[in-house]
């Protein structure tokens, strides 16, 4: 419980040009002492810690203000210059306002700047200023240097990846003239062990698993004759990959033209489509990790065809049927030109 007791008291309130200078200090300072408040001089023996005040005759003034301690920082407020009667200050630092400075020349203001490194009068302000200007300047034409440095990197970089992408217009041939390998039916069907395992369905016909000479295993897709879609489709998808080479596209292996049979070797791909590793009868359940990264690979893939070929392809039939998975899961498109880009109408792209 609290008691308080009501003290009459009949003086002059402190000058109400000094409160509202005091004041503004406290809040400049951000002071929380508990005895800053109510009026600064009065009653005297409650008087703010760190004044002094004039009473007795005339209205208290402020005479002495003492801010020692108090962890303050910053510069020095011009409110302290509307105190008109103070006659003692305490260490400050920065910019000393020119009617203390004007009151401490006419001896009416005790102002000691000895052992204040930081407090200065506007000249050595000034200095200090440049001082600090040099390094700051300095800096921002450094950044801004950066900046025109690597803005000038990326647009080299760009124009390099754009004169060295090839042409897609380039590969408007019959043939499947490429640095890939060409491969007779033959050699297909010696590949596949005579067309054994099938490993995929599409809409060009079967995929066989098949291993090479060197035991490279490959896939190989089969224009069937009951396909659904046509020689000039299979003819753009192989003209296609034969152009693309990306870590997240399905690579093009080899390829057969030998009459009525064409085939598409591309790389094996061990874990299979995505959608089957999605699916409820699969008992290796991704985690999220591996979802991100084979979002992730994707997503990079999309790019490619995007930003990385000059005219872009758009995929149109992205799926999780169409995203295969490297034995280390790496995610890979698949199927991007399938049926979806004639190499003879980029114009609809």
């Amino acid at each position: 419980m609290e008691i308080y007791q009501v003290l009459d008291f009949n003086g002059s309130p402190t000058d109400p040009s000094d409160v509202d200078a005091v004041v503004a200090i406290k809040h400049a300072y951000n002071i929380s002492r508990d005895d800053w408040q109510g009026d600064p001089c009065l009653p005297k023996e409650y008087s703010w810690n760190g004044l002094n005040c004039s009473v007795g005759i005339g209205t208290p003034r402020i005479i002495s203000l003492s801010l020692s301690s108090s962890n303050l920082t910053g510069q020095i407020p011009l409110s302290l210059s509307k105190l008109q009667a103070l006659e003692s200050l305490n260490k400050l630092i920065g910019w000393i306002p020119q009617s203390l400075k004007d009151k401490s020349d006419k001896g009416l203001l005790s102002l000691s700047l000895g052992g204040n490194p930081d407090l200065c009068l506007t000249d050595p302000c000034e200095r200090r200023k440049n001082k600090f200007a040099v390094p700051i300047v300095a800096s921002a034409v450094s950044l801004l240097a950066l900046v025109v440095l690597l803005s000038l990197w990326i647009i080299f970089f760009r124009l390099k990846k754009g004169r060295q992408g090839e042409s897609v217009n380039e590969t408007k041939k019959e043939s499947f003239k490429t640095k890939n390998r060409p491969f007779t039916y033959s050699e297909i069907a010696s590949i596949t062990a005579n067309f054994n395992t099938v490993i995929g369905q599409g809409g060009f016909g079967k995929v066989y698993s098949g291993t090479l000479n060197d035991k490279t295993k490959v896939a190989v897709k089969l224009l069937s004759e009951s396909s659904k879609q046509g020689f000039k489709q299979f003819q753009a998808e192989a003209q296609l990959l034969m152009i693309v080479h990306h870590k997240n596209l399905v690579s093009l292996v080899g390829y057969c033209d030998e009459g009525d049979n064409l085939a598409l070797i591309y790389e094996y791909m061990a874990n299979g489509d995505l959608r089957k590793k999605l699916s409820v009868n699969d008992a290796n359940v991704l985690d999220w990790k591996a979802r991100l990264q084979i979002a992730i690979d994707t997503a990079q893939g999309l790019e490619y065809l995007h930003e990385g070929i000059k005219p872009p392809i758009v995929h149109r039939d992205l799926k999780t049927a169409n995203i295969l998975l490297t034995e280390k899961m790496q995610a890979k498109i698949a199927d991007f030109g399938l049926s979806k880009v004639f190499m003879t109408e980029w114009s609809c792209l």
